[in-house]
């Protein structure tokens, strides 16, 4: 029979950055995506000065996992202490805290505690559960230093993209966001030469979440291939009143026009979110945010926003060792808003194949 065994990790990192800047960025749940290379999205579902419930979407060895956590803030302390609501089995209860010490001279040390109760067949399951935990913890604080490093701790490194259009497609407009699951549309890119979805309904304990890990396989300018994966999350739709301040950005004049008309219109809206899983070198994170909204009965608006983090070092291996940050910066923006303007043509094509160009 199973037997209940409790598992401990606890590791810590140095880094050099100042306590209190460590521990707001581990508090802010929203920066975890480009905090943490298995991070793809987090939702903060309630936020309180010292308290928070959050959900937190991931990727280990290619598959996606899902789960809910309370999180109490010690903003005093820098701690940290977290339990998750539902945790994975074989794991039965799961709770840890994160606590930043101040070292001076704008250093510190992040510790890492974690304590998980699990069912277990025999001792070499045990010792290996105990291996993957600890391999993981230790993996977390890696990827936190590389970011306070060389990427998400600096400002300048990150910056955010936006592309929007304009589409005649009624009440089907759901399903543009369902196109950007289909190889299709994406091999419409020239640089792409092939490409693969792979699918998961059921995600564990990911509230029904549609979840996508795309594979692509592109081409550089020299004949070099490569290949990507992006993991894709489509979000439960949302409704909303045009009369209202909430009205999601960005606006168009026909929210106006409608609210005028109709004070107490709702509309609804279906976001499909990402992650690069495999970004090239001088990209430290990329996640986004698919969004498309009815503005009138007879057109939707697509939105796509991006987060990009370049990484310190990356830029140089990647664009030659005299470009300076803001070339490096513009370079992989301008590429960025290239792939947006072909996909959201792709997507004129596929679903409103009458459209000419951009609304």
């Amino acid at each position: 029979m199973p037997d209940t065994r409790r598992l401990t990790t606890a590791n810590g990192v140095d880094l050099l950055m100042d306590a209190t800047s460590v521990f707001g960025l581990l508090a802010d749940l929203a920066t975890w995506p480009q905090l943490f290379d298995e991070v793809v999205h987090t939702e903060v579902l309630e936020d309180e000065s010292t308290r928070q419930l959050g959900r937190i979407w991931s990727v280990s060895e290619g598959r996606p996992y899902a789960w809910t956590s309370t999180r109490r803030l010690d903003w005093e302390r820098r701690s940290i202490t977290f339990q998750r609501v539902e945790p994975a089995d074989p794991l039965a209860f799961t709770c840890g805290e994160w606590h930043v010490v101040d070292r001076g001279s704008g250093r510190c040390r992040v510790l890492l505690r974690q304590d998980f109760t699990a069912e277990v067949r025999d001792d070499a399951q045990y010792e290996q559960l105990q291996e993957q935990l600890g391999a993981a913890a230790v993996g977390q604080l890696h990827a936190l230093r590389s970011s306070v490093h060389t990427g998400s701790g600096h400002a300048d490194l990150q910056f955010e993209v936006r592309a929007t259009t304009v589409l005649p497609v009624g009440p089907d407009h759901p399903e543009a966001i369902a196109q950007l699951d289909r190889p299709e549309l994406w091999t419409r890119l020239p640089q792409v030469r092939s490409a693969e979805a792979h699918g998961t309904h059921g995600l564990w304990n990911g509230g029904g979440h549609r979840v996508t890990v795309l594979q692509l396989v592109r081409v550089a300018p020299d004949g070099e291939t490569a290949r990507r994966r992006q993991m894709q999350i489509a979000l439960p739709p949302t409704t909303f009143r045009l009369d209202k301040p909430e009205t999601p950005e960005p606006h168009h004049p026909e929210d106006a026009e409608a609210a005028a008309a109709d004070p107490g219109a709702e509309r609804a809206t279906h976001e499909l979110v990402f992650k690069e899983l495999d970004p090239p070198p001088s990209v430290a994170a990329h996640t986004g945010r698919w969004s498309v909204r009815a503005i009138a009965a007879d057109k939707a608006l697509i939105t796509v926003r991006h987060t990009v983090t370049l990484d310190a070092v990356g830029v140089f291996a990647q664009f030659g060792a005299d470009v300076t940050l803001t070339q490096a910066r513009q370079q992989v923006r301008d590429a960025v808003l290239v792939e947006d303007e072909l996909l959201l043509a792709g997507l004129r094509d596929l679903v409103a194949p009458d459209v000419q160009g951009p609304t």
